[in-house]
């Protein structure tokens, strides 16, 4: 059976508040990461080590999102008046799409990273952190997918 399409979240509204607070944290280790490999933390189990795998598997990617999502995020805050006048019904821009798109998956590898290497990994379940690997991996191989195919397929259905 072939993997079922994720569910896609609709961005809320671009909030510059919002962005800058826990969307900016994310942005920055995930930037940490890349810059600094030695920083991210050793395996110490198997889960932790699909964890490791998975990253260099998608460093080049995570690495093109991650200044995808900078460029996203610098733009964003330099454009805080048109953001303001947005229509009232809360649609977001597809900037703001694209931007929240990014930084999700930011998160979800900052998230996941603290449930396989953080301090306490070993006191969850097996199949909470499986799961969450899982997720992560398919959060991964939609964005490659996006990015290889364009974001013409994924429009077709935003409307």
């Amino acid at each position: 059976m072939p993997p079922q399409p994720l569910l896609v979240e609709p961005a809320p509204p671009c909030i510059p508040d919002a962005w800058e607070c826990a969307d900016g944290r994310a942005l920055e280790r995930v930037g940490s990461w890349l810059a600094q490999p030695a920083g991210l933390p050793t395996a110490t189990d198997i889960m932790g080590q699909a964890f490791v795998d998975m990253w260099l598997g998608n460093r080049q990617h995570i690495a093109t999102m991650h200044a995808r999502a900078e460029a996203l995020h610098d733009a964003l805050a330099r454009h805080v008046s048109a953001l303001e006048q947005a229509p009232a019904g809360g649609a977001a821009s597809p900037v703001c799409n694209e931007a929240y798109r990014h930084q999700r998956v930011l998160r979800h590898l900052v998230e996941t990273q603290q449930l396989l290497l953080g301090p306490q990994a070993a006191g969850h379940p097996v199949a909470v952190r499986r799961d969450a690997l899982r997720r992560l991996n398919a959060l991964l191989e939609t964005e490659r997918t996006r990015s290889v195919q364009g974001d013409t397929l994924w429009w077709a259905g935003a409307g």
